[in-house]
């Protein structure tokens, strides 16, 4: 039971189907509407006083205090027993919600424990700190990918280098300059992770937006400005993993002597 003349404000969810005033008569939750079958004219028995159903609330999927599918909403003037369980108090923020909140405890509760203050900005911390939990679990995950990948571009770095041996000395004996050979194989390396980088990044953008189109969370929140720096810093992450990871063999099959690679 909820005794308020301004339904809209705490029920309303942006739905036009609730009265911004309510004077007479009921608004009924959805669960109950359907419970009992009632809908908008129809009337509704409470504490031995009839009520016109004026509107039935949209079903509200959130995480709140309030139960809006099981409720009655009535003026507050209709209420016959005086006094109430429960005051509802609604912030324009999240700042402006915790310091609602810390000074209702402050100023009750001072001495003792009379009321109970819960905040919705406490659930919302909780919130976020699973997901900080569950973020590092990920960047976990992503550092030992990146790990096996920079090893794996190790491996094909330095089989390139070792098939291509021969060839190598050859262009050290016609006079090409080790710095050179450097050169060209720290380009190979660096393009084989633009191309795996730029697809990486490419796949994981297609993903996140397919995920996006397929469930409930706006597409908006994915394409937001901000969210371009991701894949832009995965791309450049891939190019640096790939660089790294052929350094050493490209060092080391530019300092080869030329004998000694024409001998393979």
């Amino acid at each position: 039971m909820y005794g308020t003349n301004t339904p809209q404000a705490l029920f309303g969810n942006g739905s036009d189907s609730v009265p911004p005033t309510l004077r007479q008569g009921a608004v009924v939750g959805s669960d109950l509407a359907t419970e009992l079958q009632l809908r908008e004219g129809s009337t509704i028995t409470v504490e031995g006083n009839e009520y016109r159903v004026v509107a039935v609330l949209p079903e509200i999927a959130s995480i709140s205090p309030l139960q809006p599918d099981s409720a009655v909403l009535l003026p507050e003037e209709e209420f016959v027993t005086p006094g109430f369980s429960q005051v509802v108090v609604r912030a324009d923020s999240a700042a402006d919600a915790r310091a609602v909140a810390d000074g209702v405890d402050q100023r009750l509760n001072a001495r003792q424990e009379r009321v109970s203050v819960f905040s919705l900005t406490s659930v919302l911390d909780q919130i976020t700190e699973f997901f900080e939990l569950l973020n590092g679990f990920l960047l976990a995950i992503a550092s030992v990918s990146l790990i096996v990948a920079g090893v794996s571009i190790f491996n094909v770095m330095l089989m390139t280098v070792s098939e291509r041996r021969g060839e190598i000395g050859v262009l050290r004996a016609v006079g090409i300059h080790r710095k050179e050979v450097l050169r060209v194989l720290l380009v190979e390396a660096t393009l084989l992770g633009v191309v795996g980088g730029a697809v990486g990044a490419l796949l994981g953008v297609v993903t996140v937006i397919a995920v996006a189109l397929n469930t409930d969370l706006p597409l908006w929140a994915v394409l937001l400005p901000g969210n371009a720096v991701v894949p832009l810093g995965a791309f450049a992450f891939g190019i640096v993993i790939a660089l790294v990871g052929g350094i050493y063999p490209a060092y080391r099959a530019a300092w080869e002597p030329p004998v000694e690679a024409l001998r393979s």
